[in-house]
């Protein structure tokens, strides 16, 4: 089989625009079936004769995209892992951040996302619950109350480091 020229940035961005494949809140994510569909996606994007390669090239190439994938997104948490450790200062030294950082920031942003999601809908329910004028129960038996004043609610930073 002639080597292939997988280009890292190119699988990076095949697999970004498929969540089964990297967000572990994705309905999808545990879906083998779904999975492997993706994967064929990302195959086709960066190879489009990928169907008519022998069982053996398509099997070489699926396992060095996927190994691509794997090296890149590895190489991105060491990088995040060790910039949380650097000292600032003279301390610190000069560290380079990893050449696909940027591109795998994504990876971060689904916590981000989950957590803007959430915020939106406690806005929403409150809301609904201010219109109302009413303070609802935790249980309907409970005399506890939840309260919708947006003073008293635990305030949340979403800042990415």
């Amino acid at each position: 089989m002639s080597k292939h020229n997988i280009d890292t940035e190119r699988v990076i961005t095949e697999v970004r625009i498929r969540p089964p494949l990297w967000d572990l809140s994705h309905d999808l994510f545990k879906d083998k079936d779904a999975k492997l569909q993706a994967w064929f996606g990302v195959y086709k994007a960066l190879l489009p004769d990928f169907n008519d390669l022998s069982e053996n090239d398509k099997k070489d190439f699926e396992k060095s995209v996927q190994q691509r994938w794997r090296t890149a997104r590895d190489a991105y948490m060491r990088c995040k892992n060790s910039m949380k450790s650097v000292k600032s200062g003279s301390e610190g030294g000069k560290r380079t951040k990893y050449v696909f950082f940027k591109h795998l920031q994504f990876l971060d942003k689904k916590h981000v996302a989950d957590t803007e999601d959430s915020i939106e809908e406690n806005e929403t329910r409150e809301d609904t619950q201010q219109d109302s004028n009413l303070e609802s129960p935790i249980n309907p038996r409970s005399t506890e109350t939840v309260s919708t004043n947006p003073e008293t609610q635990p305030q949340c930073s979403s800042q990415v480091r």
